[in-house]
């Protein structure tokens, strides 16, 4: 996406989880991909901060079907209090789409 909106365009990416974050910051790096920003947050209807399971990297699982939607506390989970940052589309905001809920990674491209 950095490389379609052009050295012009920038592109804005959010992720809660702070391992996948750093991964995408280093990518962008080696890369050399200049236009882009990203951001240890989460996306959704609310500005109040999201709980994020702290997850063991080192076991098999598939950490991008993480739900923030869980009371992770309830299942005796350790979490971590990320942003969120509200997205304000009113359209996105409609009944059914995903924006409705709380998501982890979402990204914008700007022109």
């Amino acid at each position: 996406m950095a490389k379609r909106v052009g050295p012009s365009g920038k592109v804005v990416a959010f992720e809660a989880q702070r391992v996948p974050s750093q991964l995408l910051s280093a990518n962008l790096v080696l890369n050399e991909l200049t236009n882009v920003g990203v951001y240890n947050a989460g996306v959704g209807n609310s500005d109040s901060p999201l709980e994020v399971p702290d997850i063991i990297y080192s076991d098999e699982a598939n950490f991008g079907s993480l739900s923030l939607l869980v009371d992770w506390k309830s299942h005796g989970a350790s979490t971590t209090l990320v942003p969120q940052v509200r997205w304000i589309h009113k359209k996105a905001l409609q009944q059914g789409s995903i924006f409705s809920k709380t998501i982890a990674f979402a990204v914008l491209c700007l022109h």
